[in-house]
């Protein structure tokens, strides 16, 4: 079950399972961010690295 922040915010109280609930979400959140930025960073490293070799075998 997905909890709005509103619902949180409220000072609604949660049972054990709604926080496990709660918990699993915020970690595939992270992880999902965390993916998004490390593949992200790995192809504009890619591209840099094929661009650099490009202009180094024009220059060769």
């Amino acid at each position: 079950m997905k909890w709005s922040s509103v619902e949180i915010e409220a000072g609604r109280e949660v049972d054990a399972q709604e926080r496990r609930d709660l918990a699993k979400q915020l970690c595939v959140r992270v992880l999902e961010e965390y993916v998004d930025q490390h593949f992200r960073e790995s192809t504009r490293s890619a591209a840099e690295m094929f661009l650099n070799r490009k202009r180094m075998e024009r220059i060769l």
